[in-house]
Formats: structure tokens, C-alpha cells, sequence
């Protein structure tokens, strides 16, 4: 899954709000009538951050046209330090969606 540099900030500042004023490994219960819940807030920050990943399209096809005629008209000459951050970022995302799992991308 491809995701830009914007998407990354959006979900981290999704998490960063959710965590503000809550304690780590603090529990929400829910209790409708005799039936319970309970769910700690890092596994509610982790849904609300895997329902984001969902909503985004795996593949922005206005931004891939865009890039591929800017290619084709010699346009578009990426930095190493551009493609670098892109990876890292990358990396980043896949790493917080896979819960801390290596995501091998050679497949």
C-alpha cells in the first residue's frame, strides 16, 4: 500500500488527538444491559487508525496520471533524499498498520 507524505501526518495526528488527556492502558467499558465491553485505548486508537487505511483508495489514479505525463515529458527527475523520505515514510505507515510486524515488499 502506497501512501503519502500528507496521509502519514493525517493518521499521526489522529492518533497524537486521541491520546491526549488518556492514560495508556486505560480501559472504556460498556455495559448494555448486563452485556460488557472492554477495549483499551491503544486497541480503539489502532481501529480508528485501520478504518482511515480502508477509506483511502489503494491506488490515486489522479495522481498517477499526473506523474506518469510529467515522466513522459521528461518533467519529473526525483531526488535521492526525495525518494528516501518517501520510503521511510512508507515503511513508517506499514509498520504501524501491521502492529509492529515487518512488511516484506519484495513480494
Amino acid at each position: 500500500m502506497k501512501i503519502s507524505g500528507n496521509q502519514v501526518e493525517s493518521l499521526l495526528q489522529v492518533y497524537v488527538e486521541r491520546a491526549r488527556g488518556q492514560k495508556r492502558g486505560e480501559v472504556l467499558r460498556v455495559s448494555p444491559q448486563g452485556d460488557s465491553l472492554a477495549l483499551s485505548l491503544e486497541a480503539q486508537r489502532m481501529s480508528v487508525l485501520k478504518e482511515r487505511l480502508r477509506e483511502i483508495p489503494p491506488v490515486r489514479q489522479e495522481l498517477v496520471a499526473a506523474f506518469r505525463e510529467r515522466l513522459e515529458k521528461g518533467q519529473y527527475h526525483p531526488g535521492g533524499v526525495e525518494i528516501a523520505r518517501k520510503m521511510l515514510y512508507r515503511e513508517a505507515v506499514d509498520f504501524i498498520v501491521s502492529e509492529g510486524e515487518r512488511v516484506d515488499h519484495s513480494a
